[in-house]
């Protein structure tokens, strides 16, 4: 019987930089999340979203913050803080 490989990798380092999350943290398996992002406690991202924290800019999703099917956050030079309970 085939095995069914699945390569994508789901928290994935840019540029030397790993993304770090906190305890309880959900991230679908079709999501991405790259670089300098921090995810709090309880934060979820769901399917096809990504988030790609690039060029020393930092992406933070708060703790029990939700980040919804589909979206895409990259930093390019503005804050991007997504607070708690959003």
């Amino acid at each position: 019987r085939a095995r069914t490989v699945n390569r994508h990798r789901r928290m994935m380092p840019l540029a030397g930089v790993h993304p770090s999350a906190g305890a309880r943290v959900f991230v679908a398996p079709s999501a991405t999340v790259i670089g300098n992002v921090r995810l709090g406690d309880d934060a979820s991202v769901f399917y096809g979203s990504v988030l790609r924290g690039d060029l020393g800019q930092s992406i933070e999703v708060g703790e029990r913050t939700s980040i919804g099917d589909r979206v895409t956050v990259v930093r390019v030079g503005v804050v991007c803080d997504l607070r708690a309970s959003c």
